[in-house]
């Protein structure tokens, strides 16, 4: 696994990585100035905010389709390898990357799917954006009303999704098909999908945590070497995510 996350990283920086638009260490400098005395935390939460929203925006569009090729092909790479090691099969680092490969059309298909099954919490949020935006909603009562409309539909998704993630571990088995991985799942998860959401929102939930407790250490202090831990953060998620979703996978199998 280490192995593949070197690669994945080597080829994320020589292909993916765009070069920091900003000079953060001015930028601390200016904002010191402006702030003077004030909240040394307000003036890192700017600088952080700053630096988050500069973060990936030199990217060009060829490089955004290089980080999505990278994404998805390391990600069958590590669901094969992972597989292999729980099984207690030898393979070598070679057959992670050609082996795992022939589920590619399955896998795109179903990551298509769990895109259209966002559709519903997408058109929440953009309902609640325009009401909020326009004042539409005047009472609490209807700022509730259409609060509760986007929770409602974000739910659907999420019921929808918990069985999608499953099936795209089960869609990359030998001869599996994308609905025959959704039906199979479908079994699985029966019962269970709102304690496997839970389990679910819990890894993001920690990764969050930890990479905001990182990246604002790095920006109080050393704030260009912040964008660094950005991109080694974005290196290490993905085997990282991958673990535990597909522990949890074969928990449920």
């Amino acid at each position: 696994m280490g192995g593949l996350t070197l690669i994945y990283g080597l080829l994320y920086f020589l292909l993916v990585r765009a070069a920091p638009q900003v000079d953060l260490s001015e930028y601390k400098t200016t904002i010191d100035e402006l702030f003077g005395d004030g909240s040394q935390t307000v003036k890192t939460l700017s600088l952080a905010g700053l630096a988050l929203a500069s973060a990936g925006t030199g990217a060009s569009q060829v490089q955004l389709l290089y980080g999505l090729m990278l994404l998805v092909i390391f990600s069958l790479a590590i669901i094969w390898t992972l597989r292999h090691l729980m099984a207690k099969k030898k393979f070598n680092l070679r057959d992670s990357f050609y082996r795992s490969q022939t589920p590619l059309v399955p896998y795109l298909t179903l990551i298509a799917i769990m895109s259209v099954q966002l559709v519903p919490m997408a058109v929440g949020s953009l309902i609640y954006s325009i009401v909020s935006a326009q004042n539409i909603a005047v009472t609490p009562f209807e700022t509730l009303l259409f609060a509760g409309l986007w929770l409602g539909l974000s739910l659907l998704s999420a019921y929808w999704l918990v069985n999608s993630l499953m099936a795209s571990y089960a869609v990359t088995l030998p001869g599996m098909y994308p609905l025959s991985a959704l039906k199979a799942t479908r079994q699985l998860v029966k019962g269970r999908r709102w304690q496997l959401l839970r389990k679910i929102l819990f890894l993001p939930l920690v990764l969050l945590i930890l990479f905001a407790i990182g990246f604002l250490f790095l920006v109080a202090v050393t704030p260009n070497t912040a964008f660094w831990f950005y991109d080694l953060s974005l290196i290490l998620a993905l085997p990282i995510v991958h673990i535990y979703y597909y522990k949890l996978y074969r928990s449920l199998v």
